[in-house]
């Protein structure tokens, strides 16, 4: 997961598409949470996310895109 996300926002800064926020999710030992972070990855949901956190983190994940974009 780690290489993948580095290279996914990799390619999506090379194609101009760095308003692309990159969403990581799945068996995510926490170890690999602030590394995933520190390569690009706007939030990070490991196994367990209750799905009222993750509904929240990702409507202020886009409510501050969105008022960042205006």
């Amino acid at each position: 997961h780690l290489s993948l996300t580095r290279k996914t926002v990799e390619a999506l800064r090379a194609a101009g598409a760095d308003d692309v926020l990159v969403v990581v999710g799945g068996t995510i030992p926490s170890a690999d949470v602030p590394r995933l972070q520190e390569v690009g990855a706007a939030a990070v949901y490991p196994t367990g996310t209750q799905l009222d956190a993750l509904v929240a983190s990702m409507s202020e994940l886009c409510s501050k895109r969105s008022a960042s974009s205006t």
